[in-house]
């Protein structure tokens, strides 16, 4: 592994700007000036957090996560760029606390993806299937466990059922350790709902059809001063919660200033949560929504 590896890895990404920000930051340097481990702490943080889908898990009692955590071996980060084969879970870190109270554990694999090329002239343009990079993110946050998955594809069919399914069953093949009969998957429609309601979340807007008069309606919700709590209740029973765009707006510190930010969010099949970190990966706004999910979760 050499820089020049890692920083192609950064770039493909297309996260170079945001890496600038974080060598400052992190280590008051010029990106082009980091040393390889600082390039590979800062690839870490750009594999962890960004675009992601996510679904949450709880674990079925005490005795179930000690049991996982206890057998998991400490394993130092090591992401692997040559791949012998598509859709192949290869092991990248595994990290659990002492008191096997905490772990993450992070595969990466390679998939084919479509890509839109130019010719020379830029006179026409063809698909053609490209290698990428993707990562799969396991961690808990107290009796919750998340798996966050880098985009694969569009919509309902990108980690839909199948995918995340072979991907599920790969992580106890390659760990030895079973996880998934001791987690249980949770719905979180209605900790979104919910997100709405207090505010957390804004939404873009959404456009139906009212089957009762042909006519199509259109909510927008331009900030989170609109009554989103309406939006829901009136929405047709044969639209779901999915159907709307969320927002979500945060503030962080750079530079001795606070900024605002916003991610877009949108559900998947009542479990399966999208959020677009739009160019950035941000560790801050990713632990705050999983935070919010989780404390309504623990609730119902």
């Amino acid at each position: 592994m050499t820089r020049e590896i890692i920083q192609k890895e950064i770039e493909t990404k297309q996260l170079k700007k945001y890496t600038q920000k974080i060598a400052k930051y992190n280590y008051d340097k010029k990106y082009d000036d980091l040393n390889i481990d600082e390039l590979k702490e800062i690839l870490s943080i750009i594999d962890k957090y960004g675009s992601k889908y996510l679904q949450f898990y709880k674990f079925n009692n005490e005795e179930d996560k000690k049991t996982f955590i206890s057998n998991l071996s400490n394993y130092s980060y090591q992401p692997i760029f040559n791949f012998e084969e598509q859709e192949q879970l290869e092991k990248v870190f595994i990290y659990k606390t002492p008191n096997n109270e905490n772990f993450e554990i992070m595969f990466n694999f390679e998939v084919l993806e479509k890509i839109w090329i130019y010719n020379e002239d830029k006179t026409a343009k063809f698909l053609e299937l490209i290698p990428k990079r993707r990562v799969l993110y396991l961690h808990n946050m107290g009796n919750y466990v998340i798996l966050a998955i880098d985009p694969i594809g569009i919509g309902r069919a990108v980690a839909g059922i199948d995918h995340l399914e072979q991907y599920k069953k790969q992580i106890e093949e390659k760990l030895a350790n079973p996880l998934f009969d001791r987690i249980c998957k949770l719905d979180i429609e209605d900790s979104i709902k919910e997100l709405i309601k207090n505010l957390t979340l804004t939404a873009k807007g959404i456009k139906y059809e009212d089957k009762r008069t042909a006519r199509e309606t259109q909510t927008i919700c331009k900030s989170s001063y609109d009554n989103l709590k309406d939006v829901i209740v009136t929405l047709p029973e044969d639209k779901a919660i999915q159907d709307l765009k969320l927002i979500y707006k945060y503030q962080y510190q750079f530079n001795n200033q606070i900024k605002q930010e916003a991610i877009s969010l949108e559900l998947f099949n009542k479990d399966l949560l999208k959020i677009t970190s739009r160019a950035k990966a941000t560790k801050g706004v990713h632990d705050e929504l999983k935070a919010s999910i989780i404390s309504i979760l623990s609730k119902q």
